[in-house]
């Protein structure tokens, strides 16, 4: 039985962990960094009263909320299932106010209105303030708002931010960060090059008790973190050290990295026929730089999976072109594999090609 672990809900979480119709689990309003239990009991107490909130206007019409409490239900998930994108509420509104502020402006200036003495002339009659129009959407990174959502609730629960790089990864071997310590093991690695991605994290420069200079960061994958120390040379005339070659990619946290190296015996111990093989990196590379470095793709699918769906929704993105990747099919037909690749017909890679493949029972691998 699968059970998923969702995003906080204000239609469905309560203060901590809940399970929905569905058997899902939600995480809790009180889960929110900064959201605070107040904030969180006035939301699901309004909802047991008074129903579900229909959407984000009837939500601030019927509990007080600040610009701030708007931003981190954005940021969590919170808003969701209102069927909006989080950028909508971090857009700018028609007058130049984020649209989290104008929101806020409409709750305030509601319930501003319902403890007024005028409110109370009418009983409990309700006056219809209308609500503000929705903002021209401004496309925010989807890398930062996943950063945002783990800020705030402590792991990537929407998506991860690796997704994007799965099927680069793919053609790695698919190896995993959890793998270095026992990479000495696979004789079959030895001399071949081996490759991690990872997002980057806890990046701290420093030196040496020698005066070189070093630097410390975590490489964090779907399921492991690994901890690596690169150091500076004095000379680096023959070859770059691992600490320049780091640096002069400019990282910084939250960085999608790739680290490229091979198996081998340590520098001081390369004489030692008895020397151990330890995995030495040789270059550090942008996850994104290292798609657009790439040629050509490849497809591997069996042939009674190849649809009529699947042919339709691959057409959209190959077509005869002189921009994109080249292409080859390795089409499975029990213990017979038949390559087709064309010169002119060419892959136009975008992260909506992915999201669309990630429907069929396709492997996908850069080459």
């Amino acid at each position: 039985m699968n059970v998923n672990v969702l995003c906080p809900s204000v239609n469905e979480s309560e203060l901590s962990f809940s399970v929905n119709e569905q058997g899902d689990i939600h995480f809790g309003l009180k889960a929110i960094k900064g959201f605070g239990e107040n904030t969180s009991l006035a939301i699901i107490e309004e909802r047991e009263k008074n129903g579900k909130y229909k959407d984000v206007f009837d939500l601030v019409q019927r509990v007080p909320l600040t610009s701030k409490n708007i931003e981190l239900l954005t940021f969590s998930g919170g808003l969701d299932c209102f069927g909006l994108p989080r950028d909508t509420y971090m857009s700018l509104s028609d007058d130049g106010v984020p649209f989290n502020e104008t929101l806020a402006n409409f709750s305030a200036s509601k319930h501003k209105k319902q403890e007024s003495a005028m409110m109370s002339l009418f009983g409990d009659e309700e006056i219809d303030m209308g609500h503000p129009a929705l903002p021209k959407i401004k496309k925010f990174d989807p890398i930062y708002l996943l950063q945002r959502e783990s800020e705030l609730i402590g792991v990537y629960l929407s998506s991860h931010p690796l997704d994007k790089y799965r099927f680069m990864m793919n053609g790695f071997g698919n190896l995993q960060l959890s793998d270095i310590d026992t990479l000495a093991e696979h004789e079959s690695l030895k001399n071949k090059e081996i490759r991690f991605m990872g997002i980057l994290e806890k990046l701290s420069y420093g030196t040496t008790k020698k005066g070189s200079p070093m630097v410390r960061f975590t490489l964090s994958d779907y399921n492991s973190t690994h901890d690596f120390l690169l150091f500076g040379r004095a000379d680096e005339s023959k070859r770059k050290s691992e600490y320049t070659i780091f640096k002069e990619n400019q990282f910084k946290e939250k960085d999608i990295i790739v680290i490229c190296g091979k198996l081998e015996k340590p520098w001081r111990s390369k004489d030692d026929p008895n020397a151990k093989l330890e995995f030495a990196i040789k270059d550090l590379k942008s996850a994104a730089n290292m798609m657009h470095e790439h040629k050509s793709i490849q497809m591997r699918i069996d042939v009674q999976n190849i649809t009529e769906n699947f042919i339709h929704s691959l057409s959209k993105w190959i077509y005869p072109s002189d921009h994109g990747l080249n292409v080859t099919f390795i089409v499975k037909n029990e213990n017979i594999h038949t390559d087709l690749s064309s010169s002119a017909y060419k892959i136009q890679v975008e992260d909506a090609f992915f999201s669309e493949m990630s429907k069929y029972p396709v492997e996908i691998s850069f080459i």
